[in-house]
């Protein structure tokens, strides 16, 4: 097995993605249509896409590697470890959003968003979404994401545990692969009965986005593993494949409806998530390569490594702007300089104190004395989206 230290070139896929959500949704709310003629940020919704196969490779990553050196996996530990990570930005985040809307927003909206709070917390607004359970948020809507990973987080390390228990890696690449192609004929049907492409049900679904997720835990079982060749004929294949992986990404990213509307609710989903893993494989490759000069580069490395208080913020940022009575160039400019100092407020301030706490919460086996560091190191690489 090959250990999960930190890489730059994962956060440089992690800024992409965080800065293709900010984008398209600034380019909605804001300006309304495409902020440079032909370049489309529309599509900026395969950035979510990008956080979960980057979530299932790195969780998967850091619990097999917890399993190398420990011989299980704590899972009081891990959960211990993720609320240090997510929930203080988060709680943090509830709360400035319940104050603001209470002093700067109608009365109506202001109860709303205190709703809509209670179910970001418990991590299901992903399916408050789905079935319109009480009124959504524009403060806090986007936050769906988060409650499929966590859900994610919740089932998969246990699964995983009992998986590994029983020494058949080769048989659960088939059962992820299975639940893959299951996964797809589930959006299909879902789709079929609901009579046409839905950004609901299908769209928000714990189940019916499960692919990405389970992409990043077969790339990440492939590489902790060793079952792939290192041979030349499979690294000209994996350089290959990326060369084919990103313009395909790009295209997704700036012709999203047309495609949408043709496959991105039943196999397009899986196709984006695919040429992610594509890529994170060829970004784990320990010799240069030209992805890495790209994906190193010191701006993304940085915007990935704050990208979870970004996207936390990037709503609201947006928001506060909407009402200036200044140009949409003149607001996108305010929101990213907004965005960018409550981010980094956050960061440095709430979240890096308590990541510094992860450490402590290593393996509860006689073996601990060296997992903690070896775990934390990886840890480095763990975001939410």
């Amino acid at each position: 097995m090959t250990g999960l230290s930190h890489h730059p070139s994962l956060d440089g896929v992690r800024g992409i993605a965080v800065l293709n959500v900010v984008m398209a949704h600034a380019q909605a709310l804001i300006f309304g249509r495409p902020i440079f003629g032909w370049f489309d940020f529309s599509g900026g919704f395969i950035g979510v896409d990008i956080f979960f196969v980057l979530s299932g490779f790195l969780i998967t990553g850091l619990l097999l590697q917890e399993h190398q050196i420990t011989g299980t996996i704590s899972l009081k530990n891990f959960y211990i470890r993720r609320a240090l990570r997510l929930l203080p930005a988060l709680v943090f985040l509830l709360v400035a959003m319940v104050v603001f809307s209470r002093f700067a927003l109608s009365a109506e909206i202001a109860g709303q968003t205190l709703k809509f709070a209670g179910v970001v917390i418990l991590y299901i607004t992903n399916w408050a979404r789905a079935f319109e359970w009480i009124p959504g948020s524009d403060l806090l809507g986007h936050l769906w994401s988060l409650a499929v990973e966590e859900q994610f987080y919740l089932l998969w390390p246990p699964v995983l545990l009992i998986l590994l228990r029983h020494r058949l890696p080769r048989r659960t690449l088939v059962i992820l692969i299975a639940c893959l192609i299951v996964i797809v004929i589930v959006r299909r049907v879902d789709l079929l009965i609901q009579g046409g492409i839905s950004q609901g049900r299908t769209y928000l679904g714990s189940d019916t986005r499960a692919d990405s997720l389970l992409v990043g835990c077969l790339v990440a079982m492939l590489h902790n593993w060793r079952m792939l060749p290192d041979g030349k004929v499979f690294r000209l294949l994996l350089r290959t494949s990326t060369v084919i992986s990103i313009p395909v990404l790009f295209i997704y990213f700036v012709d999203a409806y047309r495609i949408r509307s043709l496959t991105y609710f039943t196999i397009g989903l899986t196709i984006v998530a695919l040429a992610v893993g594509v890529v994170i494989l060829q970004a784990m490759q320990n010799s240069p390569n030209p992805l890495h000069f790209v994906l190193e580069n010191g701006f993304l490395v940085y915007i990935g490594k704050i990208s979870y208080g970004l996207y936390l913020w990037h709503f609201f940022a947006i928001e506060i702007t909407l009402g200036l009575r200044l140009g949409n160039v003149m607001k996108l400019v305010l929101s990213l300089l907004a965005l960018f100092a409550i981010t980094g407020a956050s960061f440095y301030c709430l979240e890096r104190p308590f990541l510094r706490l992860k450490s402590r919460f290593g393996s509860d086996t006689p073996t601990s004395s060296v997992a903690p560091k070896a775990i934390d190191s990886a840890l480095v690489n763990v975001q939410a989206s």
